[in-house]
């Protein structure tokens, strides 16, 4: 009797074996939708996370917005994917890696995004005179590196530009390569980004329509920006709209 018990159990096992695979059934399309859902999602059951993963996100508005994998190879490099949600992140679709050229594959440190499908990233890795800026016009599919000129040999930049809404200037403030402390040398642009002008050495000043006053407290760089009719302030950590 245990004889015959023991061979339907391995029948049984044999017969779990030679099942058809379920996965397998799946669309080209589907496989790539749950593999991108489980890779973006953080702390998800995508196996090549690891303790030097991280995750950047940007929500535009209640429905769109962007979430940035950045997985950590070492010496400044990385492996990146940015995915992009239609539905208040209830869904998310792959849109360009680093494995496929569209993203630099450098540590990135910065997201951004604003209406037009125009969008902005950092890179996390001072070299001097490189001002790792990046931007992309067709919502993060492709992305060029930013035309910044002036920068010194021994400046560089972690931050996104901040644009002051309603208006289609903007201020990219970088930082000193040794010290990692913010600079006198600051970009502005006026055209939303397309161009960049150096600023260096005033504390205050005008430039077009934009005004500002640059102040220090306890070591931080604190900023009041004017533009037209409106203020924004820059207390050494985040922008406010006076």
């Amino acid at each position: 009797m245990k004889l015959i018990w023991n061979i339907l159990l391995a029948a049984a096992l044999l017969s779990g074996c030679n099942s058809p695979n379920h996965s397998s059934n799946l669309s080209e399309a589907d496989r790539k939708t749950a593999q991108t859902t489980a890779a973006s999602r953080p702390g998800g059951n995508d196996q090549t996370d690891t303790q030097n993963t991280s995750y950047l996100q940007y929500s535009l508005n209640e429905t769109n917005g962007w979430k940035l994998r950045v997985a950590g190879q070492g010496m400044f490099t990385a492996d990146n994917t940015l995915y992009k949600t239609t539905d208040g992140g209830k869904s998310w679709s792959e849109i360009s890696s680093s494995a496929a050229g569209e993203l630099p594959g450098e540590t990135l440190s910065d997201l951004l995004f604003t209406p037009k499908e125009r969008g902005w990233i950092t890179v996390n890795g001072p070299r001097n005179g490189y001002i790792g800026l990046f931007y992309t016009e067709d919502g993060g599919q492709t992305w060029e590196h930013a035309n910044v000129e002036g920068a010194s040999e021994s400046t560089y930049t972690i931050r996104v530009p901040v644009f002051f809404s309603s208006t289609t200037y903007g201020l990219l403030q970088v930082k000193e390569n040794e010290s990692l402390q913010d600079t006198s040398l600051f970009f502005v642009t006026k055209d939303s980004g397309e161009t960049w002008e150096a600023i260096s050495n005033k504390r205050t000043g005008q430039w077009n329509s934009m005004e500002w006053t640059i102040s220090e407290d306890q070591g931080k760089s604190i900023w009041e920006v004017h533009v037209k009719d409106k203020t924004w302030r820059y207390d050494g950590s985040q922008w406010s709209n006076k």
